[in-house]
């Protein structure tokens, strides 16, 4: 027997019932045109075979709906065909793919798990050899250059006392004798020079100062008187000067020999009788 295709004979049992759906409300159209002419003649008799249709209409309805959820008697039973052969070229295709796909996952595992190594490796390393890396990855920034403020200092006006010599030698000379010397001085700062005071280290010697200021550039001398009364032998008295240079005094000296009166007139006495 030839196996019938289950779908042709299911298309032809939809059509053959359309058809019949069709042909019933054709019919159920003359049937009311009818009524409609029965109920103008006879209305009594016309209700009566509504009614009778109505009740009809119903069973034919229900039995309608209990064949349509029975399946039919004839009717094949759809059976889905069976698989195909597999394409070996699709098949080899969808390997490839799955081996790519896994291969693609263990290299994120070991990528992942790479990056943990290093993140324990960083975390495990002792503080200063990471600042020390950072210092070097990190060049340092050379400072800025700030410009140079000249050092100004403001001009300091002062005088400057300087001597010629600041010791004055006065030879040798016999007990009693008075000398009179003086002692230069020439002002080299830039202030006027006022000497505001003069005194010396014994009364043998009396200085005498200038009692108005020199000026820048400018001379001037301390006048000074020694007596050798009651004097002998080596001398060497001191002057200090007292000016608006500073609080201390400026020293200058006298230096000498003062010989015996009696001893000098005995020796020349000598002299003369030879």
């Amino acid at each position: 027997m030839i196996a019938k295709d289950p779908i042709v004979s299911f298309r032809n049992k939809t059509l053959v019932l359309c058809f019949a759906i069709l042909i019933g409300a054709c019919g159920s159209d003359k049937n009311k045109s009818q009524a409609a002419v029965d109920q103008e003649v006879h209305p009594e008799s016309a209700l009566e075979k509504t009614a009778d249709e109505e009740t009809s209409n119903t069973e034919a309805d229900a039995l309608s709906k209990s064949s349509n959820d029975l399946p039919p008697l004839n009717q094949p039973q759809l059976i889905a065909p069976k698989n195909k052969a597999k394409n070996p070229d699709k098949v080899i295709a969808k390997s490839k793919t799955e081996q790519t796909a896994s291969t693609k996952t263990t290299q994120i595992k070991e990528e992942k798990k790479a990056q943990k190594t290093q993140v324990k490796e960083e975390n495990t390393k002792p503080k200063d050899k990471i600042i020390e890396e950072k210092e070097i990855s990190a060049p340092a920034k050379p400072p800025k250059e700030t410009p140079a403020i000249p050092d100004i200092k403001p001009e300091i006006r002062k005088p400057i006392m300087s001597f010629e010599k600041t010791t004055y030698d006065f030879g040798r000379i016999v007990q009693g004798d008075v000398i009179q010397t003086k002692i230069n001085f020439i002002n080299t700062g830039n202030a006027p020079l006022e000497v505001v005071n003069a005194s010396a280290s014994c009364g043998c010697t009396r200085p005498t100062f200038p009692f108005l200021p020199i000026g820048p550039g400018e001379r001037g001398y301390i006048g000074v008187e020694y007596n050798s009364t009651g004097k002998l032998g080596p001398q060497n008295p001191e002057i200090r000067l007292y000016t608006n240079i500073s609080p201390e005094p400026v020293k200058v000296y006298l230096k000498g020999v003062v010989l015996d009166k009696p001893a000098v007139e005995a020796s020349a006495e000598k002299d003369s009788m030879k």
